[in-house]
């Protein structure tokens, strides 16, 4: 089953809504204790997983809708881990491999592509691939802003280049950053292995050195740039892309 991104959002809005029920049925003494993890704002996500099946557990908790899908914890996560698989899959057409990384990746790339707002890909050029595709020496026109060695047609191309990447082959770009907004929180810095929640660290370091090790490197940095570019721009296409060398 196929749907679309405004189907998703509604879908997950409606599934993630506060799965408490057992935790809300506990006698005072198990609520006491469980509190402490489940009201903790700073809790871990897997202590709250655990603390929150507990708690389903020790109120005997059941899904009282006779054929609705079950709105225990885990119930509420497996739905929405359904929903979170059904747009990676996309994703993972032009990324294979894509859906065995971790879910938290999985979960920040899904967020960037189909649901962040002001979504913005910052890119630099790659002289070498001009020159290799279009026979076109541009390393001084983009570094040096030095254009006395090009033609006027060569000018106006390597300028067309820089104005308008989304009407050029993506191979000519690489990314240095990718930037989006989504519940106030830019995707990528959720990837930050620093911790210090760096947009940029974290999709290079925490998103694309992950997949080029996944796939045993079968694509480098340059490889899952441009395929990233080519993903965002068949599945969002309302982005950014914006030149920055």
């Amino acid at each position: 089953m196929k749907i679309t991104r405004r189907q998703l959002r509604r879908l997950m809005n409606e599934a993630m809504y506060d799965p408490m029920h057992g935790y809300k049925g506990l006698d005072q003494g198990y609520h006491d204790k469980l509190s402490t993890v489940i009201e903790d704002p700073d809790a871990e996500i897997e202590d709250l997983k655990n603390f929150h099946a507990l708690s389903d557990t020790l109120s005997d908790y059941k899904d009282p809708r006779p054929g609705m899908p079950d709105d225990s914890y885990e119930g509420v996560r497996t739905q929405n881990r359904e929903y979170l698989m059904e747009y990676a899959n996309q994703i993972n057409r032009f990324l294979p491999g894509f859906i065995n990384m971790e879910e938290k990746v999985i979960n920040a790339v899904v967020e960037f592509v189909f649901f962040a707002d002001d979504v913005t890909l910052h890119t630099l050029i790659n002289e070498d691939e001009i020159e290799n595709q279009l026979g076109i020496d541009s390393y001084d026109f983009f570094v040096m802003g030095d254009e006395s060695n090009l033609t006027p047609a060569e000018v106006e191309r390597v300028r067309s280049i820089r104005r308008n990447p989304k009407a050029n082959n993506v191979s000519l770009y690489r990314i240095y950053a990718a930037h989006g907004s989504y519940e106030g929180t830019d995707p990528f810095s959720k990837l930050d292995p620093s911790g210090y929640g760096d947009s940029q660290t974290g999709y290079h370091d925490g998103f694309s050195d992950k997949y080029q090790k996944l796939t045993n490197y079968k694509r480098n940095s340059y490889q899952v740039d441009s395929d990233f570019i080519r993903m965002l721009r068949s599945l969002r296409g309302d982005h950014s892309e914006v030149v920055i060398n």
